[in-house]
């Protein structure tokens, strides 16, 4: 059993509704107490930890807490421990988390952690940045907070919260608030890396541009990468303690490199590139910037197979890890469940091998999370429990899954409806609690003692490595003139490089790095070739390095529309095998002279099992706007109930097509571009194929389905092409049935949420508590395609100076792109952002607009919304911008009124009694009946004031002002505010809502002075 205490899970009470539950402690299995302690050198304690550890008690949380003692929590000193750490200078706490984690690989008791734990979640309410936030979804759904809290660079990167963007200094002050954070709550940090394309500019699932033989020494964005490195050390060295004494962090940089959905990944990165990448990382922080904080992950996609492919040795790693998702469609299923047990299994044995700790750096339900409804209600104790019956796979010290981004394809733990906003709770809400009430699921509380125990850790001595950096093995050359450049170890003395037979050329040490060039023989064209280097101690060749290379000079242009030839590999197995990277079970690529003919054809061997599918994938840049069809030769014997996919990434989304195979095929093979659809797990399911899309086809696959089982097929010449024969694509896609999109607020919407917000009087009305430099956001995410739409708009006006953005994330990334910066004042001001040259707006993620106070002026600054606007042309605001009333206007009338518009429908009643507010102060207009003449009218601060402070805080009902419609005195600009239906202007209607106010004045009247009111 674990250390620590069993959990039981009590029923307590129905309150509102809801079911409430507390964790109770039941027992102590072993003599330590779950608390945190930390050794320093002073007992003083900031307030910022005073405040954090009040927070902690009142929520059951041990907290960090500061100790002279140099002993451990029970008093007892242990021998010298070695540790075989990446850094062979590690701090003392960084030692003591390494160890930690290492016996955790010697119990059953896992870690839990989540991305984003504390600043990202469906159940928080919190605006901004959330830097320092205490907020959880995991702590409002089990009443405890994960043990590991992950993070991203693209939080430094002011792309991901508590990042601001476009400024890196308060990015790195807030992520290290937040880090402060977890480590005094008891949590142990992770940071990923997401960074963006440094040569193309675009984000991490760009894979164009040689990104990483660029950002290397010799490479042309060398001094970006070191300088987005720079930041990364900026913050390492800003987490310490209020003692000074260091935080941890379990740096995981380029993960999942065996796809190919990052620039970082198979597809264009070859494993040698990528030992070296790593490898650098790791030097240049740890060596040159003095980083001693953190622990290094090494975590490729799910399959052990292809694991140590891109392995940069034991001297770079501390944590063997692994990321793995199950499959939407099918998930718990004994094939994922089996594959899963295999690679924890495989994780374990090589981390006891090597002395290094073995984690599941990611997993989750899917790779696009949880379903919203008609999930397996059992998934995470199904998982767990076949972990934790493995002997091998239950020594994992943690795993840790995706951050809850938002519903839909971004939850990746369930939820419980404490706002009561969502529905009601997440159906698998109650197998994650029962997860964790598992005795071997260690969260936040359950932690134990990691820092202060006293013990004595040493570093094994670090042992560097020599590597070639410039070129890579097997890389692939087309200039005449080589940088070289290579690593070589403190005690060298010499290093040279030699072309072939060629004489060596001796290599200069710069910053480091042994550099120089090579000119290659004029008569060296097509090739494979080698380069050997030679690392010399004195006079003596202490180690030599032959690095295979593929000269391929004064090739011609390949054709854009051709996909593959098979004729650009030299004949070599190996460079067709590094071209094309694998997803699924297992596939073996090879070539094959064709018979008769000059040239080779692609030989694809495959085979179905565990997986159920067996891919291989291209990457590339290419245009395809005149084509329409993709054709190729295929020779396929009968394979019964298998299928051929063919799958093409088309500006951003990628599209399939399956061909049958139970029959054999056998000839040329052209499928029309039209026959594409959205792959199913795409969430662009209504997008095709168009001219404008087919400007960028950057991925071409083939998949193998149906049963398993060993199969093979041949392929030739593949290649997009123009059929006049078929139909032509459309130059765009055709626009869905166009409406604007208009949000009046004339009546309670939940769409767009934010801090203190209300719908009340024809507007969205936000109370923001902010203080000088922070900022807060209204906005929305169930908007998922702008596609049609070129213009958003807001009319807003605030009570206090304040900047506003209109900001729109799109894409898989999320990325963030905004309208800059306007200024806001009391009166209204319509802010507009040309959407039109978006990318990716058929993604869109979030839709928002950011506040920014930039002064000290004191109070809470109110925003009002009077509408928002999605519109594909400005011409259609035109004559729909609110009038402003005249200083007279009409009293509110009495507490309960129905009044028949004579032009409305049937003579609909129009309902002029807004309902009472409720406690969080939101309205609710669901009832009401809108008029379709009305305007929208604007409130002098007195009146909203009188409105708020006599009637709303006597808490009684609140009567809708009558909207009065204006002459018209421009038919130019004839229409209605919120862009209502224009139905023209009733010359009967000001006379009689005036004879109405006057009889219902009168009748108060009366009432009142019979009372003696007056």
């Amino acid at each position: 059993m674990k250390q620590g205490m069993k959990k039981q899970l009590v029923l307590s009470a129905t309150v509102g509704g809801i079911f409430l539950f507390a964790p109770v402690v039941l027992a102590a299995e072993e003599q330590n107490a779950p608390t945190v302690e930390e050794v320093t050198g002073s007992n003083q304690v900031s307030s910022e930890t005073s405040t954090l550890s009040e927070v902690a008690t009142s929520q059951g949380i041990p907290t960090v807490t500061a100790s002279s003692s140099e002993n451990t929590a029970t008093g007892q000193t242990s021998e010298t421990r070695l540790l075989a750490m990446t850094d062979d200078q590690a701090s003392q706490e960084t030692k003591e988390l390494y160890a930690y984690l290492k016996d955790l690989n010697k119990k059953k008791d896992i870690l839990f952690g989540q991305q984003h734990a504390l600043d990202e979640g469906v159940t928080l309410t919190s605006e901004g940045s959330r830097a320092g936030s205490t907020d959880s979804d995991v702590k409002n759904a089990v009443g405890d907070y994960p043990a590991v809290f992950g993070w991203d660079t693209l939080s430094l990167d002011g792309y991901e919260k508590p990042g601001v963007s476009g400024d890196p200094k308060q990015s790195i002050a807030n992520l290290t608030h937040s880090m402060k954070t977890a480590h005094q709550l008891g949590g142990i940090i992770t940071m990923s890396t997401h960074p963006h394309n440094f040569v193309t500019g675009g984000d991490f699932n760009d894979t164009s541009g040689n990104v990483v033989q660029e950002i290397l020494p010799g490479g042309s964005k060398n001094n970006q990468f070191n300088q987005w490195l720079d930041r990364i050390a900026e913050l390492a060295h800003n987490l310490k303690t209020d003692e000074g004494k260091t935080i941890p962090v379990i740096f995981r940089p380029f993960h999942e490199q065996t796809g190919s959905w990052f620039w970082w990944g198979e597809s264009t990165t070859n494993p040698e590139q990528y030992k070296a990448l790593y490898r650098y990382t790791v030097e240049y922080l740890r060596d040159q910037k003095g980083v001693h904080n953190f622990l290094y992950a090494y975590s490729p996609g799910a399959g052990n197979d292809r694991y140590f492919k891109t392995y940069p040795g034991d001297a770079y790693v501390d944590v063997l890890g692994i990321d793995s998702y199950d499959d939407k469609n099918q998930p718990g299923s004994d094939s994922y469940i089996q594959a899963l047990k295999k690679d924890t299994t495989m994780l374990v044995k090589e981390a006891e091998a090597r002395n290094k700790i073995a984690a599941l750096t990611e997993f989750g339900y899917s790779a696009q999370g949880l379903k919203n409804t008609g999930n397996t209600l059992d998934w995470y104790t199904r998982i767990f429990n076949a972990l934790q019956k493995d002997p091998a796979a239950s020594k994992i010290a943690y795993m840790m899954t995706w951050a809850n981004f938002g519903m839909g394809n971004n939850l990746y733990t369930p939820y419980r409806d404490v706002n009561g906003n969502l529905g009601g709770d997440h159906e698998l809400l109650a197998d994650f609690q029962k997860f964790y009430q598992d005795p071997h699921s260690v969260f936040l509380k359950e932690v134990g003692t990691i820092y202060g125990t006293g013990k004595s850790l040493q570093t094994s001595p670090h042992i560097s490595t020599r590597y070639v950096i410039q070129p890579g093995s097997d890389s692939l050359i087309k200039d005449q003139t080589l940088t070289i450049v290579a690593k070589a170890k403190t005690e060298d003395t010499k290093v040279t490089a030699r072309f072939n037979d060629q004489a060596p050329v001796s290599l200069s040490l710069v910053n480091g790095f042994y550099t120089g060039t090579i000119t290659l023989p004029e008569n060296v064209k097509r090739e494979v070739a080698h380069l050997v280097f030679d690392y010399y101690q004195g006079d003596k060749i202490v180690e030599s390095q032959n690095y295979r290379l593929y000269i391929k000079r004064g090739s011609q242009p390949q054709d854009p529309l051709v996909v593959d030839d098979f004729e650009d590999y030299l004949g070599e197995r190996d460079l067709l095998e590094r071209a094309y990277s694998s997803n699924g079970d297992p596939i073996v690529m090879s070539l094959e002279k064709r018979q008769g003919q000059d040239g080779y054809r692609l030989v694809y061997d495959y085979q179905l099992d565990r997986n159920g599918y067996a891919g291989r994938q291209l990457s590339f840049d290419k245009d395809w706007s005149v084509a329409n069809a993709i054709q190729f030769e295929l020779d396929a014997d009968q394979q019964s109930n298998r299928h051929l996919t063919v799958q093409i990434q088309v500006g951003g989304v990628s599209f399939e097509k399956d061909i049958d195979l139970s029959n054999g095929v056998h000839g040329l093979v052209t499928i029309p571009l039209s026959e594409f659809k959205p792959a199913q797990w795409e969430s662009h399911q209504s997008a095709q194929i168009t001219k404008e899309r087919l400007k960028k086809v950057t991925q071409f696959a083939l998949y193998l389905g149906g049963d398993k089982g060993k199969g093979q097929l041949r392929m030739d010449t593949i290649k997009a092409i123009t059929d006049p024969n078929l139909a032509t694509l459309p130059e765009k896609e055709a626009d869905k049935t166009y409406e604007a999109k208009l949000y009046p607020f004339d009546q309670e919407s939940t769409d767009w949420q934010g801090e203190g917000r209300t719908v009340s009087d024809g507007a969205l009305h936000a109370t923001l508590a902010l203080k000088k430099d922070d900022k807060a956001e209204i906005k929305v995410n169930q908007i998922s395609d702008l596609s049609s739409y070129d213009w958003y708009v807001v009319r807003v006006k605030a009570s206090q100076p304040l900047s506003a953005k209109l900001f729109i994330k799109v894409g898989d990334s999320w990325q963030w792109v905004d309208s800059g910066s306007q200024d806001l004042s009391k009166d209204y001001k319509e802010l507009r952002f040309d959407l039109s040259s978006i990318e990716h707006r058929d993604a869109t993620r979030e839709v928002g607009i950011e506040f920014y106070k930039s002064s000290d002026e004191a109070g809470d600054s109110e925003v009002t919304i009077d509408y928002i606007a999605f519109v594909k042309s400005l011409d259609e605001l035109v004559g729909l911008k609110p009038k402003e009333l005249p200083e007279s206007q009409p009293s509110p009338l009495p507490e309960k009124e129905e009044y028949t518009e004579p032009n409305s429908p049937e003579g609909d009643p129009i309902e002029t009694q807004a309902k009472p507010t409720d406690e969080k102060g939101q309205s609710d207009f669901k009832g009401a009946t809108q008029s379709p003449i009305t305007s929208k009218k604007e409130e002098t601060d007195s009146q909203s004031q009188v409105s708020k402070g006599t009637v709303a805080d006597e808490k009684s009902t609140v009567s809708k002002v009558m909207e009065v419609e204006e002459p018209n005195f421009d038919s130019q600009k004839q229409g209605h505010s919120k862009l209502l239906p224009n139905t023209g202007s009733n010359p009967s209607l000001l006379a009689i809502i005036t004879g109405m106010v006057f009889i219902m004045l009168a009748g108060f009247i009366k009432v009142f002075y019979k009372n003696d009111k007056f």
